[in-house]
């Protein structure tokens, strides 16, 4: 996991949030080691824009709390995170 990548009240005492660029990074760092781990992008993910963003810069998952806890329809909210909304 890495994060959080974008700030969140239940990552607010990790320290500042680590943007988009650290995903990139971080998956040059794993690709450059020959690392199979699967990437997974964590805090602030709150909406489908951000999920895509984070998959764009390399993540292979993304973790969400608020985005679907707080959603009226939680359904809808993960298959718009999943990019199936």
């Amino acid at each position: 996991m890495l994060g959080p990548v974008w700030a969140t009240p239940s990552k607010a005492g990790m320290g500042a949030p680590l943007g988009v660029v650290a995903i990139t990074a971080a998956r040059a760092g794993l690709a450059a080691a020959a690392a199979t781990a699967t990437l997974c992008a964590i805090g602030g993910v709150d909406d489908a824009g951000r999920a895509d963003a984070a998959r764009a810069a390399g993540a292979d998952a993304v973790a969400a709390i608020r985005a679907l806890w707080t959603a009226p329809d939680p359904g809808a909210a993960a298959r718009a995170l999943l990019g199936d909304g």
